[in-house]
């Protein structure tokens, strides 16, 4: 078995999400921290299911990994702006409700139709990767709409904040911004473009950056953070 660099870098996503998910999920003591807790479990799911694609032998195989991947990667950007929304104390109830029933549509698609993810093509001479159907198209856009406009939402935020809370703001858009930054160039291949996504790996950066914003500035209010931590671990 060849574990690539695609697959380390998956690999190395699962477990930071998955230490970050345990906190959050074990400290839930507001609604803020269950939504990032299980925002943490949905990029959990691509980083493992990047780190099956990456050592699968075949493409049968690797579409099956691609669809368990994208159970996380569909919830991605609702939890997102969700988490946003939340965080910054913005009340837009039909906004993300209609989100959530479009992140319902699409994971239905994926998990019982060939619709969304059909067939893959290697890539690198390494990679199964997915080809894009219409609705992959489709939901492609939806997904960058969400994170651009939930990163709008922040910046604009940063601008009016002032004090600790300015500094929360600024160090939840320095993570989130790395993270799907450095996890858009997954996407790149799926449409021939030959940029091996390296920077896949900035993902696993989100958490440790956020947990640093968490232990450091507070951005969630959990008190002693890291002695509970240890304690839960």
């Amino acid at each position: 078995m060849v574990i690539t660099a695609f697959a380390a870098s998956g690999l190395l996503i699962a477990i930071t999400c998955a230490v970050m998910a345990m906190v959050m999920l074990a400290l839930a003591r507001n609604p803020l921290n269950l939504i990032w807790g299980i925002f943490c479990l949905a990029v959990l799911f691509w980083g493992a299911g990047a780190y099956f694609i990456g050592i699968s032998s075949n493409g049968f195989e690797a579409v099956l990994w691609w669809r368990i991947a994208y159970i996380g990667v569909i919830f991605i950007p609702v939890l997102f702006l969700h988490f946003v929304l939340s965080f910054l104390r913005i009340r837009s109830p039909i906004h993300i409700g209609f989100f959530y029933v479009a992140t319902l549509g699409f994971l239905g698609a994926n998990l019982f139709t060939h619709s969304f993810i059909a067939e893959t093509q290697l890539m690198f001479g390494e990679l199964h990767y997915m080809v894009p159907t219409t609705l992959y198209n489709i939901f492609l856009g939806w997904f960058v709409f969400a994170v651009l406009f939930a990163h709008a939402l922040i910046w604009n935020q940063i601008s009016m904040a002032q004090g600790s809370r300015r500094q929360q703001i600024l160090f939840f858009f320095l993570g989130s911004f790395i993270g799907f930054l450095g996890g858009g160039f997954s996407f790149l291949p799926v449409y021939d473009v030959a940029i091996y996504p390296y920077p896949n790996i900035a993902v696993a950066l989100f958490p440790i950056i956020m947990g640093y914003a968490i232990i450091r500035h507070k951005l969630f209010d959990i008190r002693v953070v890291l002695a509970e931590s240890l304690t839960i671990i």
